[in-house]
């Protein structure tokens, strides 16, 4: 877990469902949520969020392009999270077209007959 600069004056709040609130006093004393941590604990992405985020060193090439990596992780995270969904989805068409599950091929006589009637030969 990473722990918060001193120099930010930060301090750590557990919330009732156990996840990590990063607090802060304002200039009037009173008290603000500087952030909500997705986990039990404060992580290295959860200060990176509150630096980019810092109104006295804001750099807008910083803060686009952490948001861009952050939508470009999210995105490679979700295209592999359907890799599974996708792989069994292919599997079955596979066994469809080849007729090896869903599906049953086979020859009868009385199939070979009504098809002589209906197209002769």
């Amino acid at each position: 877990m990473a722990t918060l600069p001193e120099s930010w004056n930060l301090k750590e709040r557990k919330t009732a469902d156990g996840k990590t609130q990063i607090v802060g006093t304002n200039d009037l004393g009173n008290e603000y949520v500087a952030r909500t941590c997705d986990t039990d604990g404060i992580t290295e992405r959860d200060l990176k969020i509150l630096d980019v985020g810092n109104p006295a060193k804001r750099d807008k090439d910083a803060f686009i392009g952490f948001y861009r990596d952050e939508r470009d992780r999210a995105r490679k995270t979700w295209e592999h999270s359907l890799d599974e969904e996708y792989t069994l989805a292919a599997e079955q068409v596979v066994h469809a077209g080849l007729h090896l599950r869903e599906s049953r091929v086979g020859y009868s006589r009385a199939y070979a007959a009504a098809w002589d009637r209906a197209f002769g030969e």
